[in-house]
């Protein structure tokens, strides 16, 4: 609402503030090699917050704020001042790690899908998968290094339109009406687990970005393949071959699974960080 009221008047009341944020003010110094000026808040604290009232199944999480710059400057000795203004990108006020992941997801999902010009902070409530797709696969490359392959991508519409039967068309008028709700992203737990789709991505990407890089940079990890999948591929495999992929009962789980005697396949009970803690792979 202040961020709303802001952009319609240009300015905003004293005391409408959504919170109190310690060391605010910084002195702009000109960069040489970019010819711009910049100012750095290295010791900023936000100290309070106040919190808006929360509708139906909305939690601190799904809360956004924005980061208000104001500058002042004169130019020609003065005869000119110049009082500016910009907001942040929406950013989530969490107290505790275990609200990472959702936060993370209200930040991505207006990142990647709000339209310019909207009434801050409004998002539409589903998107094309497409764009989802895309969204996961930038992600995912920017914390491991590679991005996700187009199979990689059929798989994650599958789990996340909760049908492990789903033939998903990647280009063409179907494509475009497969639409993913904000809801199936990260609100309701998939079929007979007590996570969201996004949080078991999200614990995967971590995973990957803090353990398991250097395989999946390599293409070493196949990662993202059903069960059924995996033990189809595999029975086809000569005895002692293996492959990673990531657990769908887990969260941040990587599970080997390998071909034993007369082709059957078995998996081994995913490791964790705190496996990989104590030894790498």
């Amino acid at each position: 609402q202040q961020a709303n009221t802001l952009l319609k008047n240009d300015k905003m009341a004293k005391g409408e503030a959504s919170g109190e944020i310690l060391n605010n003010t910084g002195t702009m110094e000109y960069q040489k090699a970019s010819r711009q000026l910049s100012v750095s808040f290295r010791n900023m604290q936000l100290r309070k917050i106040k919190r808006a009232e929360k509708k139906g199944t909305e939690s601190v999480m799904d809360e956004k704020f924005s980061l208000l710059f104001q500058s002042k400057f004169s130019v020609g000795g003065g005869e000119l001042v110049f009082q500016v203004w910009t907001l942040s990108l929406p950013v989530v006020v969490i107290v505790h790690g275990n609200q990472e992941p959702h936060a993370w997801a209200t930040v991505t999902w207006d990142n990647a899908f709000a339209e310019p010009g909207r009434t801050p902070f409004v998002v539409p409530e589903k998107v094309p998968w497409g764009q989802v797709a895309e969204t996961l696969s930038t992600k995912f490359r920017s914390a491991t290094g590679r991005a996700l392959t187009e199979s990689n991508q059929r798989f994650l519409a599958s789990k996340a339109f909760r049908n492990p039967n789903l033939q998903l068309p990647l280009v063409g008028p179907e494509a475009a009406n497969l639409m993913l709700t904000w809801s199936q992203f990260c609100k309701e737990p998939l079929p007979e687990r007590n996570f969201t789709f996004w949080e078991w991505f999200y614990a995967l990407m971590k995973l990957t970005r803090e353990h398991l890089r250097a395989p999946w940079m390599d293409n070493t990890i196949v990662g993202f393949i059903g069960r059924k999948q995996t033990e189809d591929l595999l029975k086809q495999c000569l005895r002692g071959t293996f492959m990673l992929r990531f657990s769908d009962s887990e969260l941040g789980g990587v599970t080997i699974a390998w071909v034993g005697d007369n082709s059957e396949v078995f998996m081994l009970q995913p490791f964790t960080s705190k496996d990989f803690a104590i030894r790498t792979l």
